[in-house]
């Protein structure tokens, strides 16, 4: 294992609740800039303190906590305080609610269709804060609707001063979809949506003879990844949600895909028993 992505969970007296319990009313009441920012704080504050350089850790923000003038601040604030070396860290860029400009369906005859899909991911337990209080304390605006130009200008600042590096989550789903990650620019990672992706399996199931679905699903969904990689020459393709062998056989016989996730690999665990397993047993997973 080289590379560890930071879930969000939220911890009550009686159990711990998913994102699909919380994220809507935090939507709701426009909070997903402050949750973005403690959970990049709290992620910082662990991987400062953990002993493993060469470790990678990717952190979910939505474009508008990227984009936010407050917010944007305020994350260079943590990452200044932190220091955490160059490329040891990956924004994984949100399907955003408040970005608009995605049309229903992919730009092209492939018959890959887009389903609505709500998925988030979220944070580490809070505990005091270990940094000075003018970014604790610092109000976080909420920000609507941002254009292509302030995400691709606040991208390049975080790369050219920070070393950060940048992945798209959830393609092709809602606003994440083909049309706007051609005009997205920095970006190493494209993360596919494992929930997208069993839909089209399902629909090439149904739609195609047993004999040919397969082959037929393969070479329309290498179109698409031939496409984005036309735009986005050296990016490194993701497939999420690997929860079975016959999953991870079949995306396998895809050469543009280099990385799997998944509970086929591992369920998730707190990071602290993560990192355990790899100081105390010198694991690595690929």
């Amino acid at each position: 294992m080289d590379k560890i992505e930071i879930l969000t969970r939220l911890s009550s007296s009686k159990q711990i609740l998913s994102p699909f319990a919380f994220l809507p009313e935090v939507k709701k009441q426009w909070h997903t800039a402050a949750l973005d920012i403690g959970v990049l704080k709290k992620s910082l504050e662990y991987i400062s303190m953990v002993q493993n350089p060469d470790m990678i850790y990717s952190i979910n923000l939505y474009k508008s906590t990227l984009c936010g003038e407050c917010t944007h601040q305020s994350i260079r604030e943590l990452l200044e305080f932190y220091k955490i070396r160059a490329g040891r860290i990956v924004f994984e860029i949100l399907e955003d609610d408040a970005w608009s400009g995605c049309p229903s369906q992919l730009e092209s005859t492939s018959p890959f269709r887009i389903f609505p899909i709500q998925r988030q991911q979220a944070i580490i337990h809070n505990k005091k804060p270990l940094i000075p209080d003018k970014v604790h304390d610092r109000r976080i605006c909420p920000c609507k609707e941002m254009p292509h130009l302030i995400l691709n200008e606040s991208m390049q600042r975080f790369k050219d001063i920070y070393g950060m590096l940048f992945s798209v989550d959830d393609f092709p789903s809602g606003t994440n979809c083909m049309h706007n990650v051609y005009k997205m620019q920095w970006i190493s990672y494209v993360k596919i949506d494992g929930i997208w992706l069993r839909n089209m399996l399902e629909n090439f199931r149904i739609e195609f003879q047993e004999s040919e679905w397969e082959e037929i699903f393969l070479r329309e969904f290498h179109k698409i990844l031939l496409e984005v990689r036309r735009i986005h020459p050296y990016v490194i393709f993701i497939v999420e949600r690997v929860e079975d062998e016959d999953l991870f056989n079949l995306f396998s016989k895809i050469e543009e895909i280099q990385y799997f996730q998944g509970y086929f690999f591992s369920k998730t665990k707190d990071i602290n028993d993560i990192e355990w397993e790899i100081a105390e047993h010198n694991i690595k997973w690929v």
